[in-house]
């Protein structure tokens, strides 16, 4: 569909684009979107040059998925050419510690989008990629502002009072009975902390 109605090294064929759209397993009103969307195309109402992507028009959580998963690979690789960029004058021995670091990390991010997000709905995909995407924003934003020198300033006081908090709420979703219509549950939660812990301590 994406090829002939956008005209990507061929001429554009909306009749074809058209039976393309048709012809992809989507929900109805996805295809009811597409369709007049290339209609538009076709008639000129759309801007100079008009593209259609399949994530333009869709309406399922299936297809929200999908999306994110395109979006988070290509997420990823500016992400790794920044990181590239921010490590580029260290020492090997520095790039070993931030390697050690980023997998630590990776292994936390893991457990906290696949183990801590409702996979309940329709939309689970989507909203698992979601929160490994902020906390992996959140990874780069840090190391940016380590290297600007915006490091971040705790007193022992300061640090025993957030573990403390920590802590309790810990303990009171230990106590909790896990909710009967949500996936996560405590034992989920556990073994989140115990990646969290290694990244912080190891």
């Amino acid at each position: 569909m994406m090829l002939y109605a956008n005209g990507q090294g061929i001429a554009r064929n909306y009749k074809i684009a058209k039976k393309a759209a048709c012809d992809t397993d989507a929900a109805v009103m996805e295809t009811v979107g597409r369709m007049q969307h290339l209609a538009n195309m076709e008639s000129g109402k759309e801007w100079a040059n008009p593209k259609i992507d399949i994530c333009d028009d869709i309406t399922s959580g299936f297809m929200q998925g999908y999306c994110a998963k395109i979006q988070s690979g290509l997420a990823d690789q500016t992400r790794a050419q920044q990181f590239a960029s921010l490590t580029s004058n260290w020492n090997i021995k520095e790039r070993a510690a931030f390697q050690k670091l980023k997998k630590q990390a990776e292994a936390f991010i893991t457990a906290r989008s696949d183990l801590e997000v409702d996979l309940s709905g329709t939309s689970r995909c989507a909203e698992v990629l979601e929160e490994a995407e902020t906390q992996k924003e959140d990874l780069l934003k840090s190391l940016q502002d380590f290297e600007a020198g915006n490091l971040p300033a705790f007193s022992n006081d300061g640090y025993t009072k957030l573990d403390r908090e920590l802590n309790r709420v810990y303990l009171q979703l230990k106590q909790t009975k896990d909710p009967e219509f949500d996936t996560v549950k405590m034992k989920d939660i556990q073994r989140t902390q115990q990646a969290w812990l290694t990244e912080t301590i190891g």
